[in-house]
Formats: structure tokens, C-alpha cells, sequence
């Protein structure tokens, strides 16, 4: 992960910060696991002292990601903020023909509380409004879903074989999620007691199910 950050602060009331940002991960593994059935004693636990191997397994995997961000944040007088940010991730879990999407997001808040017409008191200390819209996306898959799959293992009469188990789908993409907020925070009695309220509309596409298909 590499990341750079400048913050700049005026004399006139203007604060701004702009973040730009390279994230790169590549997670492989490999598992391998054996069984034995047929012990001498409850201490021998090795499956070298099994009188009978029953069953092996082994798997490998693996995964990428990239992902170019970048985030602006603005505000002026502790009273306006505005905010906004885009990335751009890609995935080895997609489809060749869809591995890449876009993902952003822009929001404003106001503080009242720091307004000179705002009422001095201990009934109401702080009062702020905020609002947002987004976009973001779901990569939580299998690691080869898009690709046509033949599984090993089908053995007959002692020899090696295969048999299709999973078809092609090189234009599966991100589940992406709009949405879009609205809401106000507060807190009264000397901040004793505070809350918000948020109102929220959130709608996903492209959604990441499985769908069964006939042999």
C-alpha cells in the first residue's frame, strides 16, 4: 500500500487535504490434508502409525487485487465541509472481459452549532446537517467463478480422471450498491444526551448468486 497525502491550511478559513493512493494484494495458498484410521494407542497420533490410510485432500489458490484511490475533503471555517472520492479496483476474481470497475462517492455536511445566529444555551449545544451519495462494490466470491472448471479426482479403476464442473462466464462483474444518505446530528442538556438522525436509500446490482444450471 502506498499512499500521499497534502493538507493545506489558509489564513482566510479554507482547509483542504487531497489523498491519492496504490494498493496491490496477492494472497496463494496451498492445503494438504491426509487421514488415517487405526491406532496402537491414544499417544500415537502420526500418520505414519496408522494402520490404514483413509483418505488425502490438497488444494491450492489464489487471488488478486489493484486499486487506485483518491479522496478530497474541504471545509471552511469549521462550518461547510465537502468531501468526494473515486477508486478504481480491479480483481482477479471477475471475468477477463469485466475484471474493472468505478467506485465513487461526493458529500456535504454544515455545523450549525459554529453559525453566530446559533442560540447560546444548554437546552441545544450542537446541531449539524449532512448528506452523501456513493457507490461501492462487492467482490466476495469464489476465486475462479469465472472460469470454465474441470474437477480432478474421478477416478476409475485406478486411473486418473476429470469431468466438467463449472462452465465459463468471462463477463461477470462486481456487485456494485448505490447509495444515498441524508441526515442530522445533534446533542442537548450540555451534551449529556446525543443522537442522529439518518434517513437512507441503498439499491444493489449485478447481485453475486449462484444460479443453478442444468447438466
Amino acid at each position: 500500500q502506498s499512499l500521499l497525502k497534502y493538507f493545506k491550511q489558509l489564513d482566510s478559513g479554507h482547509n483542504f487535504d487531497i489523498l491519492g493512493g496504490y494498493e496491490y494484494q496477492r494472497y496463494h495458498a496451498k492445503n494438504f490434508y491426509a487421514e488415517g484410521i487405526g491406532f496402537a494407542s491414544s499417544d500415537l497420533r502420526t500418520l505414519n502409525s496408522a494402520a490404514e490410510p483413509n483418505n488425502a485432500l490438497g488444494r491450492i489458490t489464489q487471488y488478486s487485487f489493484v486499486s487506485y484511490l483518491s479522496a478530497v475533503n474541504y471545509d471552511f471555517d469549521n462550518r461547510y465541509f465537502l468531501s468526494a472520492s473515486f477508486r478504481r479496483d480491479g480483481s482477479s476474481r471477475f471475468g477477463a472481459n469485466n475484471r474493472w470497475a468505478n467506485f465513487w462517492s461526493v458529500g456535504a455536511s454544515w455545523d450549525i452549532t459554529n453559525e453566530s445566529f446559533f442560540p447560546q444555551s444548554n437546552l441545544l449545544n450542537e446541531l449539524s446537517i449532512k448528506a452523501s451519495y456513493g457507490t461501492s462494490g462487492n467482490a466476495d466470491i469464489a476465486n475462479f467463478g469465472s472460469l470454465e472448471l474441470y474437477g480432478f479426482g474421478a477416478a476409475y479403476q485406478g486411473n486418473p480422471g476429470s469431468s466438467p464442473s463449472q462452465i465459463a462466464n468471462p463477463d461477470l462483474t462486481w456487485e456494485t450498491s448505490d447509495q444515498f444518505n441524508v441526515g442530522l446530528d445533534f446533542a442537548i442538556l450540555d451534551r449529556k444526551i446525543s443522537g442522529t438522525v439518518e434517513y437512507y436509500i441503498k439499491n444493489s446490482k449485478d447481485l453475486l448468486l449462484n444460479v443453478p444450471v442444468s447438466s
